[in-house]
């Protein structure tokens, strides 16, 4: 049992598998959670979405999580958006005490990951991987 924001959470959550959904047109999608060590009443988890869509060049990625960016506004035009979910979800995944990143591969996609830190019940067992 943990205790967080679950308006937040579920925000990012459905941002990054929305995006990783609209940009992959064939193969799969994946959602990982991992639970990291826990310390002093908190508990961190990372999720991973893992798309076989459209691959985010390596001199873009960071651009891709600034402020209401689009590496290649074309996209817009062929897949729908406004490029505002991944400005939103970094803010959010700060806000929960997280981070947000990616890595993307020529041919295999990419993978969104963020972390987020949440309360622990005082009498809770910390989760473990």
């Amino acid at each position: 049992m943990v205790t967080g924001d679950s308006g937040r959470f579920r925000q990012v959550l459905l941002n990054l598998t929305g995006n990783a959904v609209k940009f992959t047109e064939d193969s799969g999608v994946s959602v990982c959670l991992f639970a990291e060590p826990a310390r002093a009443g908190k508990a961190k988890f990372r999720i991973e979405v893992e798309d076989s869509g459209i691959r985010v060049p390596p001199d873009q990625q960071t651009y891709l999580l600034g402020e209401f960016t689009q590496v290649d506004p074309s996209y817009t035009r062929k897949y729908g958006g406004t490029g505002l979910g991944l400005a939103i979800s970094k803010k959010l995944t700060e806000l929960m005490g997280g981070e947000i990143g990616l890595v993307s591969r020529a041919g295999e996609g990419s993978t969104f990951q963020f972390t987020v830190v949440l309360d622990l019940p005082a009498n809770a067992v910390a989760p473990h991987n």
